[in-house]
């Protein structure tokens, strides 16, 4: 049986990655990122 942990991982993964990216170019910018 296969659990779809790897595509969870994923998942948070991409996630973290956007959050990052958004707070980052929110601090150079000071406008939310889209």
């Amino acid at each position: 049986m296969s659990f779809p942990w790897d595509a969870s991982r994923r998942a948070f993964a991409d996630a973290a990655d956007w959050f990052v990216r958004t707070t980052e170019q929110d601090a150079r910018t000071g406008t939310m990122g889209r």
